[in-house]
């Protein structure tokens, strides 16, 4: 629902219209009234049209490569955003906290079709099933085996980092199905958890924040 702070008689000065504020962003009135209402931005309007103070657009308006989720409201990279014409207002993590809400609700309101729709499908792939279940749990083992052995790391102690991270690399907060363990290559301690291809990257550097600047320095120094 729309809500707007108070009506006015007079426009005060440096103010901008929701009208400016949609062609600029290509956001729908409700969307920019939503974040307006979240980031407790005021408006005013005066007969039909609504104004906030221009000095909040730069807290509305996100980088060409970012987008408002309207579930959780939180900046987006335009990559996490939903890809389904029908979802694309929101991210990829509301998405499926959505889908999952759905299927729940399916199940329930179709238990007995759902039950009969497993039921047949595992009958003809029982031994594929198992296969499966076998090979992904002596992986799962296999690997935290590997982090005990070698990092010192138990079971639980990953699990509460996989928890800090939200499935997220914690550089590039890419989400990632599997997150590696980064160390300090001189005293061996446990820092966060890395997608692959940022660990690669600082084990490339050699943890060299020398080095790393000057890759900065350099990406920087070409940059368009």
């Amino acid at each position: 629902m729309m809500r707007w702070d108070k009506f006015i008689k007079e426009l005060p000065e440096d103010m901008i219209s929701l009208k400016e504020i949609k062609q600029i962003t290509h956001m729908s009135f409700q969307s920019i009234t939503k974040i307006s209402n979240f980031l407790h931005i005021e408006i005013l309007g005066i007969g039909r049209k609504r104004y906030i103070n221009k000095q909040y657009l730069d807290r509305i308006i996100l980088p060409i490569d970012e987008k408002w989720c309207l579930r959780c409201l939180k900046p987006t990279k335009l990559i996490d955003m939903c890809q389904y014409t029908e979802f694309k207002h929101i991210c990829q993590e509301c998405n499926l906290i959505d889908q999952r809400k759905r299927y729940k609700a399916y199940k329930t309101k179709n238990r007995e079709k759902v039950r009969e729709r497993e039921s047949s499908y595992y009958q003809l792939n029982k031994e594929t099933i198992k296969e499966k279940l076998i090979q992904s749990n002596y992986r799962e083992r296999a690997a935290e085996l590997k982090r005990k052995r070698i990092y010192g790391v138990e079971k639980e102690q990953y699990q509460k980092l996989l928890d800090d991270s939200n499935g997220r690399c914690n550089i590039c907060g890419e989400i990632s199905t599997k997150l590696h363990l980064d160390h300090d290559h001189y005293n061996g301690k446990i820092r966060h958890l890395l997608c692959y291809t940022c660990n690669v990257g600082l084990g490339s550097f050699k943890d060299d924040v020398n080095k790393l600047q000057k890759a900065i320095d350099y990406l920087n120094r070409y940059k368009d």
